[in-house]
């Protein structure tokens, strides 16, 4: 990572750890480093020289990689991609949608509580998406 690079990130946490109210202390604790570490992170005296040193810092301070990197950031398997791709489809028809406009759709209760795979996650976050498409008529 470039040393430019890096000093957006440093500013950008420092920026977003203050807005959201956080201390170092607790910040830090919820990233699970040390307040120094943070510290240090935030002035520039040491690098984000792993990816998961980012994640858990978006983590940590509510906020995406991206926000703190400014960059896109690529999803760590195919699985979370196609669910990611899915989003702004899903985004678009909620945000045009109204209560009028609610599809009449028969809600079948769900035969297996049990948790679902990443997989599966995906394959309804698509069916539903198609759902969504086919039941929104534009004014």
């Amino acid at each position: 990572m470039e040393v430019e690079e890096a000093r957006t990130i440093d500013v950008r946490a420092r920026t977003i750890r203050r807005r959201r109210g956080l201390s170092l202390d607790v910040a830090a604790g919820l990233a699970g480093i040390t307040k120094g570490y943070l510290s240090m992170l935030e002035h520039g005296q040491r690098g984000f020289n792993r990816r998961g040193l980012l994640e858990d810092l978006a983590a940590a301070l509510g906020c995406s990689v991206v926000d703190l990197t400014g960059q896109p950031y690529l999803p760590p398997d195919r699985t979370s991609a196609e669910t990611l791709a899915a989003l702004p489809g899903i985004r678009e028809v909620i945000y045009d949608s109204t209560v009028d406009k609610a599809p009449q759709v028969q809600v079948r209760p769900s035969s297996n509580s049990a948790p679902r795979s990443g997989a599966q996650m995906s394959s309804a976050t698509l069916d539903a998406t198609a759902l969504l498409r086919a039941s929104w008529e534009p004014f």
